[in-house]
């Protein structure tokens, strides 16, 4: 009995490093927890515990061994992971590999340590102190890599989108795990022979240095992604305002040119007056009414970047002959980034476009979109739209995806994103043949928290 409780008690020292391996994956994930992170980890202790038990339970028989366990450990922690965040797949995959091939380094070190003192052992008789030793080197390396984890990964986590690029970069990761299993001395006496130590101990450091390394680039690289999403956004604002300046002055000069002949115009209806030839003058109003500018630019808030988004897809939705109405009441001292506001009012005004479209042309005339924009009580800002569609959704626990290709919707999943990046919160619904979008800011977001960096 003592012995089966030794073993078990031993099983559970060799599985402890699962703990501080949690961390690591939770801390970039904070933005992204479905609770809150002080209910996340007493959660995923709980999990732990759990399940390093059953696997000492089940390391005691035979058939089952640490390594054997070990893809199965992977799978479920995987599943754990995906339940606890609101992030993409590839994000939790990616992560969860990245922290297990940095823990296998951990582990080898530990194993080499091992055949260094027991050179007539093996794997299968790990001892006690090499276990303590593993573990202690598990919470000393998630020490020293929670902060740029928690800092630079997070801030990737909650603006990178690109799923390629995460399933990408996770080969890299899993080629590493998938070596320093393979480099596992299954018999400590080969450690011993010729110069296979000595090899151990360089590689393992040099190979660590280089995926850490590689995580430096990957950071770097997609920073420069987030920097041209960042720029684009900013010329896209640029031109929709360079278009509504150019609209602008050219109805300025028509209406100063107006203004200038006005004079002319008085001294013709006179003269058409005096000869009471009132056809004349309904026929001279008419031509100076169709002469007069169309399309003016419309002044919708006194923000310059989010008038000219909001004109942009005004004129975009009346080209289109769809019924627009923009109820807009922006704060002077608007604290919410131009950039973020501008993105989330875009995205749900395309959307609304593109559903409109999607009607039948027999509903053509019902087409509409309705735009709120207000505040509440001076801390949050609202932005309420209902817009026609053709009834027809795909949607899966709370999320809408698009219709016209496979994925979620991009509009709406980055309105969603930005939302709570800047502390706020969005909800989509329908009802028949209505959408609506119900987005809440507050009017001091987190800069702190957000970083400098666009969402793509």
């Amino acid at each position: 009995m003592n012995t089966l409780m030794s073993q078990f008690l031993f099983s559970f020292l060799c599985h402890l490093p699962f703990v501080p391996a949690a961390f690591l994956c939770l801390f970039p994930m904070q933005n992204q927890l479905r609770t809150g992170l002080g209910k996340t980890i007493l959660k995923t202790l709980l999990f732990l515990t759990v399940l390093i038990s059953a696997a000492g339970l089940l390391e005691l028989y035979p058939p089952f061994s640490y390594y054997r366990l070990l893809p199965f450990l992977f799978i479920i922690c995987l599943i754990f992971f995906q339940r606890s965040v609101y992030a993409h797949f590839c994000k939790t995959f990616c992560l969860l590999v990245l922290v297990c091939a940095i823990m296998s380094f951990i582990a080898n070190f530990a194993n080499a340590y091992d055949a260094m003192r027991h050179p007539t052992s093996d794997i299968d008789h790990f001892s006690t102190e090499a276990a303590v030793l593993q573990a202690f080197l598990s919470v000393i390396c998630v020490l020293l890599l929670l902060y740029p984890f928690r800092v630079f990964g997070g801030r990737l986590i909650d603006q990178f989108h690109l799923r390629r690029v995460w399933y990408t970069s996770s080969l890299v990761s899993l080629f590493f795990l998938i070596i320093n299993l393979l480099m596992v001395p299954r018999h400590y006496e080969t450690m011993h022979v010729n110069n296979v130590a000595l090899f151990y101990w360089t590689a393992l450091p040099l190979m660590f240095c280089l995926l850490l390394l590689l995580c430096v680039i990957f950071y770097f690289i997609v920073s420069g992604l987030l920097e041209a999403a960042l720029n684009e956004k900013r010329v896209n604002i640029l031109e929709m305002q360079e278009t509504q300046f150019a609209k602008q002055q050219k109805y300025l000069e028509s209406i100063t040119r107006e203004r200038h002949d006005f004079k002319h115009t008085i001294r013709a209806l006179k003269s058409l007056a005096d000869t009471n030839d009132l056809e004349g003058i309904r026929h001279y109003l008419e031509q100076y009414l169709n002469a007069m500018p169309q399309n003016e630019v419309k002044s919708f808030c006194k923000n310059a970047a989010v008038n000219a988004v909001l004109n942009y897809y005004h004129q975009w939705a009346e080209d289109e002959h769809i019924s627009c109405r923009f109820r807009i009441e922006l704060p002077d001292d608007l604290l919410i980034p131009e950039l973020e506001l501008c993105s989330i009012i875009g995205n749900i005004l395309e959307n609304a476009v593109f559903a409109c479209n999607e009607m039948k042309e027999e509903k053509k005339a019902e087409r509409f979109i309705d735009l709120t924009i207000t505040t509440r009580h001076r801390f949050s800002l609202y932005i309420v739209a209902t817009n026609s569609f053709n009834g027809k959704v795909k949607e899966k626990n709370g999320h809408y995806y698009s219709t016209q290709s496979k994925g979620t919707g991009v509009g709406l999943s980055s309105v969603l994103s930005i939302a709570e990046l800047l502390g706020g919160m969005a909800s989509f619904s329908h009802e028949g043949t209505e959408f609506y979008s119900d987005v809440m800011l507050p009017l001091k977001p987190d800069l702190e928290k957000r970083g400098d960096q666009p969402l793509i």
